[in-house]
């Protein structure tokens, strides 16, 4: 999927130049969303407010495509970063991997259990605070093979979990 984002001026800025070009987005701003099989929708949303790293927009909710930032191999305990995935190796033992304390609705983390050893030598995940599946408790992984991501929402609900 591409997603082409249109400045005022009509000018298209790739996924890749958002961060150079962030400043020229404005108010009314339109985004193309062009899906593989060729077809375009184009939805006009307003850009509430903008930053270096967040865009708010209100109205009509629409989906972005989020590009995950896979990291190289974990073979210890780590403090897991937002937008990044994880390949971890379990092989020598038991590793933990902490969310961070104060994400934001729509962030994502994801692990891959790279040597399928998850069901002898555990992941936990360590929630530092806010709930993960609705639950108040560390996620351990003890699935040989496990691949997810976890997409935070609320304080409430916590860290929600997809790819199953």
């Amino acid at each position: 999927m591409t997603i082409t984002y249109r400045n005022t001026k009509g000018t298209a800025l790739t996924y890749n130049e958002m961060d150079e070009n962030i400043r020229d987005l404005r108010q009314d701003t339109t985004i193309d969303r062009v899906l593989e099989n060729g077809n375009t929708t184009t939805k006009n949303i307003t850009v509430g407010s903008l930053n270096a790293t967040n865009i708010t927009v209100t109205g009509e909710a629409i989906g972005f495509e989020s590009r995950m930032v896979w990291q190289p191999g974990k073979t210890s305990n780590f403090d897991a970063i937002v937008g990044n995935g994880y390949f971890v190796d379990t092989t020598s033992g038991p590793i933990t991997a902490t969310l961070p304390a104060s994400p934001t609705r729509g962030q994502q983390i994801s692990f891959i259990d790279v040597a399928g050893t998850f069901d002898t030598n555990n992941l936990t995940v360590v929630r530092n605070g806010n709930p993960i599946q609705r639950d108040n408790s560390d996620l351990i992984v003890s699935v040989k093979g496990a691949a997810f991501t976890l997409v935070y929402y609320n304080a409430t609900l916590g860290w929600v979990l997809t790819n199953k």
